[in-house]
């Protein structure tokens, strides 16, 4: 059976989460001792990390498996297949699908929870979507900015930043089914996998440890010294707007004119004159800004989104006790975070160490 779900945003409930550890349970005509409630909340905690963490892992491994596979056979049968653009498509979109969707719905059912509780859709009007989606854009464009500075200190130091983008097809197809790739599966999969489930069920632990940890989780997920920084920017904005707006769709949104807009960019890069350069990067930037700024003006004065207060359950640990407990004590999150920090780190040595 599912778990009912009050508004988080009274600042009181979440998860009808009761915490009755410091009081004994009847079990079998007698009484389970004494626990530290505070243990207690930490082994809760622990295991909603080993379980996401686990999730992810057994996922990588498997979906390595069958790009394994999936490359030996195209080389059987064709080896020029096997090196194609579309090939390795195909296979991101397989891995896209595989890697957020069979993965979070299974630590879902596991841990209790409906999927269709976890998917918040509260109705808002149109115009405040908007502006959210202004105001995760402005914040998108400004991570932007940041990351080409990050870029340009390592690409200074003689780091190896050939992350393996997917290369754009020649034909108008495959330029479509790139775009869709790239922009449209991810907003949908991505945001089921880390907004949905990720932050849903970790609300129960505080909306502000819930809000932190799925954007970490979603920056560290995206492997690579660039992409980290930059994503984890963007789950804290896309989480922040589907806690306060208490609906996905404004995170759905911002996540594919984002991903879109890197595609416009890419495009415009590889077949474009630098007129037409110039103003698909700067045009789209200095708009997404200004509308962003608006936004916060306008959601800051008609609205109450700004003024309810994130949810802190009445409990013994504190918010960033919480986060230490889930990242540091949790076995199987600490290896999922320690793989891609290392994988990240080693995508940079070889030029870095002649460098050095």
């Amino acid at each position: 059976s599912g778990r009912m779900y009050p508004d988080y945003n009274n600042g009181q409930q979440a998860f009808n989460y009761q915490s009755s550890l410091n009081q004994p349970v009847n079990y079998n005509n007698g009484f389970v001792p004494y626990q530290d409630p505070v243990k207690l909340e930490k082994k809760n905690i622990r295991s909603y990390g080993n379980r996401l963490g686990g999730a992810m892992l057994l996922t990588l491994v498997g979906v390595n498996i069958i790009g394994v596979i999936f490359v030996m056979a195209a080389t059987i049968i064709n080896k020029q297949m096997a090196n194609s653009p579309i090939f390795d498509l195909v296979f991101q979109f397989i891995f896209s699908i595989l890697m957020f969707v069979p993965a979070f719905a299974i630590v879902a059912k596991l841990s209790k929870f409906r999927i269709g509780d976890l998917f918040v859709h509260k109705s808002i009007p149109a115009s405040h979507t908007f502006w959210f989606v202004c105001m995760g854009l402005m914040v998108s464009m400004g991570a932007n900015v940041v990351v080409n500075w990050w870029y340009n200190i390592l690409d200074g130091l003689g780091c190896n930043l050939d992350f393996g983008e997917l290369e754009l097809p020649d034909s108008v197809g495959g330029i479509i089914f790139w775009v869709f790739t790239i922009s449209v599966l991810p907003a949908i999969v991505e945001e089921f996998g880390m907004r949905v489930v990720t932050l849903g069920m970790l609300r129960q632990f505080g909306d502000p440890f819930a809000i932190v940890a799925s954007a970490l989780i979603f920056g560290i997920i995206h492997g690579n010294a660039i992409q980290i920084p930059f994503a984890f920017a963007l789950g804290l904005i896309l989480a922040y707007i589907t806690v306060v707006t208490g609906s996905v769709i404004p995170a759905i949104i911002i996540h594919f004119i984002n991903n879109f807009y890197s595609c416009i960019t890419q495009i415009a890069t590889e077949l474009c004159s630098k007129e037409i350069q110039f103003i698909v990067n700067y045009v789209p930037f200095i708009l997404f800004v200004i509308l962003g700024l608006i936004g916060c003006v306008f959601l800051s004065r008609k609205t109450v989104y700004f003024k309810k207060r994130l949810y802190r359950p009445q409990s013994l640990l504190t918010q960033r006790r919480s986060f230490v407990t889930f990242f540091f004590t949790s076995p199987c999150i600490i290896i999922f975070w320690a793989y891609h920090i290392l994988q990240a780190g080693l995508l940079l040595l070889p030029q870095m160490a002649e460098f050095l």
